[in-house]
């Protein structure tokens, strides 16, 4: 018997090895993701807003949360994917739809920044958010791993608003918008998380289900709103002359809400935004030397102090999943010796 289990603890070990290592594959994956795509939609957003004169922000929001759910459900139908969950009614009204409403006032917001702010002043203030979203976890019971993770997050924050005082265009409009994004933004990560870790909702889920929320929502804000100015002024049919545009719009927003979601379901609400940090390293540097933003000396000095603490930061997940794998495999280690002590 005991000689039988030798197998037993070797295939054990190795199914929870290649586990461990698929879920990390996993998270770096969906970081990579999401890194690559946030910079090339927010920049094709920008052109749409101000340079091309499609300053309809919830409808151009609207196009990425639609065509996420329209490519999940092609997916779910052709048998590629299947969600886990069928949520009932009461369940999606008072857990999901809230997030959409968070998600439509985020996306509302923060693309009317666009119009108002420049580029990098958006990309530091929203840097802010990791701090806001790990109070609010905690406030909700869900506490940081240690003191050391505060305090990586809070000299994020710190080297942003440095950043944020050296900022060169700076309207109360575009202030006032980026504020209520943010806000929308803590309070719409926070029940996500909640759904896919509490609730045990999968990507699929998270985009069949949170993406038509939001879309609802936007479209509804955009017909009072937005539709009818850009009836007024034929924006219906700049899409069309735009179309290969609008396109790249919808598809990258596919990808950052997929990438997002896992994000979110691998290593947190909070790790989400802390990456948005390292991503807009590359972001800041393409609007300087192509869109020609002006960025000054005290705002490289802030933001390279916020990259610093976000590589350590990086670390600490880094090392606080390698713990978790090796408990893991110490668990599966454990478990057929126990069973076979017996015999």
């Amino acid at each position: 018997m005991q000689g039988s289990a030798a197998p037993s603890i070797r295939r054990g070990r190795n199914v929870s090895e290649s586990g461990s290592i698929g879920v990390l594959a996993k998270a770096v994956l969906a970081c990579i993701m999401y890194l690559l795509s946030g910079p090339a939609l927010i920049i094709l957003n920008k052109r749409l807003l101000t340079v091309i004169g499609f300053p309809y922000p919830m409808f151009l929001a609207s196009l990425g949360l639609g065509a996420s759910f329209s490519i999940m459900l092609v997916l779910c139908q052709l048998g590629v994917a299947s969600p886990s969950v069928r949520p009932s009614a009461h369940f999606y009204l008072t857990r999901v739809v809230p997030i959409g409403l968070g998600q439509a006032v985020t996306f509302k917001f923060g693309m009317q920044a666009y119009i108002h702010l420049s580029v990098a002043f958006i990309q530091m203030m929203k840097s802010v958010t990791p701090a806001t979203t790990m109070a609010g976890l905690a406030i909700i019971g869900k506490m940081p791993d240690s003191s050391t993770e505060v305090l990586t997050v809070l000299l994020i924050c710190l080297g942003t608003m440095i950043a944020a005082y050296g900022e060169v265009h700076l309207t109360m409009i575009g202030l006032f918008c980026i504020v209520m994004a943010e806000c929308a933004e803590c309070l719409k990560l926070i029940l996500t998380q909640v759904l896919m870790t509490d609730q045990k909702f999968t990507i699929v889920d998270a985009v069949l289900y949170i993406t038509p929320a939001g879309f609802f929502w936007l479209q509804l804000g955009s017909c009072i709103y937005e539709y009818p100015e850009m009836h007024e002024t034929g924006a219906f049919q700049r899409i069309t002359t735009e179309l290969p545009i609008f396109m790249a719009c919808s598809l990258l927003g596919f990808a950052v809400n997929t990438a997002g979601f896992c994000v979110i379901q691998t290593t947190g609400a909070v790790t989400l935004k802390v990456l948005g940090t390292a991503r807009n390293a590359g972001l800041i540097v393409f609007c300087w030397v192509f869109l020609g933003e002006t960025i000054t000396g005290l705002e490289g000095f802030g933001y390279i102090g916020a990259l610093t603490a976000f590589s350590y930061y990086s670390k600490l997940q880094l090392d606080k999943k390698r713990v978790e794998a090796s408990s893991d495999n110490a668990k599966v280690d454990a478990e057929p010796d126990s069973q076979t002590g017996p015999a």
